[in-house]
C-alpha cells in the first residue's frame, strides 16, 4: 500500500499489470498468483534470461533470444507470463555518466538497434533509490546533469520513441517461451 493506506488501484486509479522482482530473484510458482491478481508482465534482467537459457536439448539458448524483445515464462500448471527484460544491466554508474566505457557500450546497442529500424523494447528500471542518487550534491549542479544528457542522446536516435510496457506488448507479444528456474540474485 502507499504511505496513504490506500491501495495502489486507488491511489493511482488502476492496479499494476507488471511486477519487477527485488533484485534478480524469482521463483516460477509466483506466475500462477501474479497472473490471478491481473499482472500481465514481470521484469527481470537479461542475465536472468541467459542463466535460464542456456541451450541444449531441454532448454532455448539464450543466443536465440532477442534482447530487446519479451518472451514468455512458463510456470508450474501451465500457466505463463510475459517478461520483459533489459539486455544490459543499467545502474547508476553507467546511467549517471560515471562508467564511460560501459555506458558507451550500451548507447552503442541503442544505436545499432535504433539504425536497424527493427522494433524493440529496452525498460529503464529505476528504484526509489535514484531519488537519493539524483539529489546528492554531484548531480544539484545545474551544469552537470548525466541522465538528462542521457536522455538527450537517446532521443536523437532515429526510430526511437518512449512508450509504456502496456502499449508496446499490445502490439509486440512474445515469440519464444522459457523455463525460468528459482533464481537468487544471479
Amino acid at each position: 500500500c502507499p504511505p496513504s493506506g490506500r491501495r495502489v488501484d486507488q491511489a493511482y486509479g488502476q492496479a499494476p499489470t507488471g511486477f519487477w522482482p527485488s533484485d534478480g530473484c524469482w521463483d516460477p510458482t509466483v506466475v500462477k498468483p501474479l497472473r490471478d491478481n491481473g499482472v500481465a508482465w514481470v521484469f527481470n534482467g537479461f542475465e536472468v534470461i541467459k542463466w535460464a537459457a542456456p541451450g541444449g536439448p531441454y532448454h532455448v539458448d539464450w543466443r536465440e533470444i532477442d534482447p530487446f524483445w519479451p518472451v514468455r515464462l512458463r510456470g508450474p500448471e501451465e500457466t505463463e507470463i510475459t517478461n520483459v527484460h533489459c539486455a544490459m544491466s543499467t545502474n547508476y554508474d553507467i546511467l549517471l555518466g560515471r562508467d564511460r566505457e560501459r555506458y558507451d557500450r550500451l548507447f552503442g546497442m541503442f544505436r545499432e538497434r535504433a539504425e536497424s529500424g527493427r522494433d524493440g523494447l529496452y525498460i529503464f528500471g529505476f528504484d526509489l533509490e535514484i531519488l537519493t542518487v539524483l539529489g546528492g550534491p554531484r548531480y544539484r549542479d545545474p551544469d552537470n546533469k548525466p541522465f538528462g544528457r542521457f536522455i538527450e542522446e537517446i532521443l536523437s536516435l532515429k526510430n526511437v520513441r518512449f512508450s509504456t510496457v502496456d502499449e508496446f506488448l499490445a502490439g509486440h507479444p512474445p515469440e519464444k517461451s522459457v523455463f525460468l528456474r528459482e533464481v537468487w540474485n544471479p
